[in-house]
């Protein structure tokens, strides 16, 4: 009975998998949705770059968690989404 189960198991895994790969060939996102879309992104990096709003205040504004910020301001900058309007952003290097 036990071997039955771990075999159902390994099938149900296996066909999760599938599907899992079978919607990153389609773009689809996994998992939770994004929180900030990428015009706040954008709009966020502008004004930290310009010295008008600390990372904090717009996470403040956006009422997300300032490493939500920092982390899509990251991701922002490696795929690119900034470079329609030239704006970057780098983020500071830890000390």
């Amino acid at each position: 009975m036990g071997a039955l189960a771990e075999c159902e198991r390994a099938l149900i895994a296996e066909r999760s998998q599938a599907g899992m790969q079978a919607a990153r060939r389609r773009g689809q996102h996994l998992g939770c949705p994004r929180t900030l879309t990428r015009e706040q992104v954008a709009h966020a990096a502008r004004m930290v770059r310009d010295g008008t709003e600390t990372a904090s205040g717009m996470a403040a504004l956006y009422s997300v968690d300032r490493v939500t910020l920092h982390r899509a301001l990251k991701c922002a900058v490696v795929s690119d989404v900034l470079c329609d309007s030239g704006a970057s952003f780098s983020p500071r290097q830890p000390r």
